[in-house]
This record gives structure tokens, C-alpha cells and sequence, in this order.
């Protein structure tokens, strides 16, 4: 106690804020600086982190490392707002993203709170998804590449035709991206093909003569296609497939389509995922998705 008050005062220390798991050896340190005959810093103590479960923050809560948010693919700006905003507040409401120097300018020990500090993980993804959404897109290319490399999805390092592939591909995913980690698996059917679909939706959209027959016109439409394939283009096919084929209906086409080039059942918008896997793997795709058909019994 006596080298901790001696060594801040030393250095000029105005403001000690610390854990409130400290605040027993604080009247002894306010006592020294009585002794000493030398002002006191103003003291602040900060709430404990819990967890969901209002249990102190452990491993079993989930990361606790820093390196371990970095590794999956947590921003920097979105960690140092989440963390200010633990046990602090800013005094507005319904307001949780702030840039970094709004809380520099707004950071008052007043704001400080006198109750535990949840650490939300949930609520720190959807933070993170807010600031990979705000951020540019050259920034977040080269964010998300090594961790494309990572998943073995790209070069490392990438060449310059994967990074112009990769650049088509990130918007179609940011609304959904909330980790950087994640884009390995979110995308990974525009760089391989998938080996098999969904078996539920393979039952429910690949199944029987039908969808045999409306793959071969599928495929028959896009090989028409002389330009190269944009989203534009491929709602005309779709619209084309469905009026002449589900009376108009275009939902048994799209799933039909989006099952068989991408073996999923959910995804970005389709129109613009075939236009972004071009014609060459639509059509290489649309002939593997004959072997998943199904006999209706």
C-alpha cells in the first residue's frame, strides 16, 4: 500500500480507477495520502464483469483472451466501444455505437454505474456486424482474405483474380457477417462445389421427374445466354422458367436454382450469386444437381 501511493504520486497520478473488488484497500491508501501531507487522486470503482448468468466473467462464459477475439475476426473499433460501455454510461438512450473519439469527449467517471458489467457475447457480434458493415470495402477485403486463406479458399498470398472474386463476393454477405471468421464458410460454395445439398430441401425442391425436367430447361436458358451473367439476366431467366413452366410462380424456381448451385437452402439474394458465380459454374452446377435427383414414390 505504501509503494503503490508513493509510486502514484511519483507520477502524477490524478484519477485511479480500479475494480470495485479493490475498494477495502482504499481507506488504507486514503489514510497514506493524509500522512504524507499530499493530495489525494479522485478515486473511481468500476463494477465487476459477469456474465449472462450474473456470474463472475470466467472461460466458461467463452473468450476472455484478446488474441481470442482477434483470431475470430472481432474489429478493434468494435471492441473498444463494447468495452467503455462496460460498466459506464453515456447517458443517452437507445444509443450503443460510438466512434471513438465521441467517447474520448463524452468519458466522465460520473457515468460510471454501481451495478455488475454484463459481458453479452451475443451483443458484442452484433456490434461487430454494425462496424463491418460501416466499414469500407477495400478495408474489409483485406480483412476478410486471410481468413479465406485460413479456410484454403484462396492463395496466400491471394492472387490478383481471387482478390477481384473475393471483392464481388463480400457484399453479397455483409448483411449476414457479423464475425470476419465467418466468411470462410458463408462464401465457400462460390469457390468450391458443394458435394451434396441440404437433404431437406433436396427432398422438398429435387425430387422427382419434374425437377429433372425443369433443370435441363434451366440449364438450356443460361447456356443461351451470350453476355456475361448479371442479376438482371437471371431474374429474366427466372421469370422466363416460371411462366412457362410453375404458372408464373417464381419461389419453386428459385429454390430449385439455389439448391442446386449452392447445395443450400438459404443465402444471399440469388440473382445476384449466380451472377457473381458466372456462367461457366452455373452450368457446370445445374449438370451435377442431375445426379441429386430423387425418384418420387
Amino acid at each position: 500500500h505504501l509503494a503503490v501511493v508513493v509510486d502514484d504520486h511519483l507520477m502524477d497520478i490524478t484519477h485511479v480507477l480500479r475494480g470495485e473488488d479493490w475498494m477495502p484497500s482504499t481507506p488504507k491508501q486514503i489514510l497514506l495520502y493524509q500522512m504524507l501531507g499530499w493530495e489525494q487522486p479522485q478515486w473511481a470503482h468500476l463494477p465487476l464483469i459477469v456474465g449472462t448468468d450474473r456470474k463472475k466473467l470466467s472461460k466458461r462464459h467463452g473468450s476472455t483472451q484478446f488474441v481470442d477475439f482477434v483470431k475470430a475476426g472481432y474489429l478493434p473499433e468494435a471492441l473498444f466501444n463494447f468495452l467503455v460501455l462496460l460498466g459506464w454510461s453515456a447517458g443517452e438512450e437507445n444509443r450503443e455505437i460510438f466512434s471513438r473519439d465521441e467517447l474520448v469527449q463524452r468519458f466522465s467517471i460520473d457515468g460510471i454505474t454501481n451495478h455488475p458489467a454484463i459481458f453479452d457475447y451475443e451483443k458484442l457480434k452484433w456490434m461487430n456486424g454494425e462496424y463491418i458493415r460501416a466499414s469500407s470495402r477495400e478495408r474489409l477485403l483485406e480483412l476478410c482474405l486471410p481468413f479465406l486463406a485460413a479456410d484454403g479458399l484462396v492463395s496466400n498470398p491471394p492472387t490478383q483474380e481471387e482478390r477481384e472474386y473475393t471483392a464481388k463476393l463480400i457484399p453479397l454477405e455483409i448483411e449476414r457477417l457479423k464475425l470476419l471468421s465467418d466468411i470462410g464458410p458463408m462464401t465457400e460454395f462460390f469457390f468450391r462445389e458443394p458435394q451434396a445439398p441440404d437433404e431437406k430441401g433436396r427432398k422438398k425442391w429435387l425430387d422427382g421427374n419434374e425437377a429433372a425436367v425443369r433443370l435441363d430447361q434451366a440449364r438450356e436458358a443460361f447456356n443461351d445466354v451470350q453476355e456475361e451473367l448479371t442479376p438482371e439476366t437471371v431474374e429474366s431467366i427466372v421469370n422466363h422458367l416460371a411462366e412457362s413452366t410453375t404458372d408464373g410462380r417464381r419461389a419453386p424456381i428459385i429454390h430449385l436454382l439455389r439448391l442446386a448451385t449452392t447445395g443450400r437452402t438459404a443465402g444471399p439474394g440469388l440473382f445476384e450469386t449466380l451472377a457473381a458465380l458466372g456462367k461457366e459454374k452455373v452450368l457446370e452446377r445445374l449438370d451435377s444437381a442431375k445426379t441429386w435427383v430423387g425418384t418420387k414414390t
